[in-house]
């Protein structure tokens, strides 16, 4: 179950029986409210397991960008012995040992697993210098694929999103686009068009990220090199999670890494 707001009627299911409780950093930093029915659940004996999905954020946004991912520590310092579970698919020995110290857990059990995914088709194609020639490169490569694959490009601006959005559109290829300024509404209508069909193509920033789950994409495409390779791997790791094969595109200039 999700809980929005601090309604009364919100807290009175939070101390029902639930099985699952999803919850944001910022819910369990700022109010005090919702740690005090946690509390009573704790107390009732209810309190089994605590998770931390896609913990590397701990180390990547809690110093900067989302802040309240540092006070996930109030979880293991309230409840000591609760079990805490963290999970990630990209981590580097320097983010797992962030994560160990931020969370005061320096000597939890890590387990590791391989990141290859052998079903996936890795391609870097040099970037042209004209817009109108990068989406002809991308287009290209969509229309190989069959005529109903869903996908996502990436892009590093809002403003490029939009453009090479407009541009899939102008070569018939259905497409919506995804960044921070979109509204509630608007991002839950671009992920439901996605995932019914209506659309085959996401063309996003980063903000396209946690929470999105489809099994069945089929590519992703970087208009632009990402930030950092824990990036490349997450975003890219999107595709083909139905373990059938999925080909990720990267377009690459010399000067993205100047």
């Amino acid at each position: 179950k999700t809980l929005h707001g601090p309604s009364k009627g919100g807290q009175a299911a939070l101390e029902a029986a639930l099985r699952f409780l999803y919850v944001t950093p910022e819910r369990v930093a700022k109010s005090k409210l919702f740690m005090s029915s946690l509390e009573k659940i704790h107390a009732a004996k209810n309190l089994s397991l605590m998770v931390v999905d896609e913990v590397h954020c701990v180390s990547q946004w809690g110093h900067s960008f989302r802040q309240d991912y540092q006070h996930l520590i109030i979880l293991k310092r309230q409840f000591p012995s609760v079990p805490l579970l963290a999970l990630t698919a990209t981590a580097t020995p320097q983010v797992v040992q962030d994560v160990q110290k931020t969370l005061e857990v320096p000597n939890s059990i890590v387990f590791k697993s391989h990141c290859n995914r052998p079903h996936l088709f890795y391609q870097v194609a040099a970037k042209p210098k004209q817009p109108d020639d990068v989406l002809q490169v991308m287009a290209g490569f969509i229309k190989q694929l069959d005529k109903t694959a869903a996908g996502i490009v990436y892009c590093l601006s809002k403003k490029d999103a939009q453009a090479v959005c407009a541009g899939l559109n102008a070569k018939d290829i259905p497409s919506a686009f995804y960044h921070a300024d979109l509204d509630g509404a608007d991002r839950q209508q671009v992920h439901h068009q996605w995932s019914s069909g209506a659309v085959r193509v996401v063309v996003a920033t980063i903000a396209f990220g946690m929470g999105i789950h489809k099994d069945d994409v089929r590519f992703v495409i970087h208009h632009t090199l990402p930030k950092s390779p824990d990036n490349y791997y997450q975003e890219s790791g999107r595709a083909g999670r139905d373990g059938r094969p999925a080909y990720c595109l990267l377009l690459y200039r010399p000067s993205d890494v100047v």
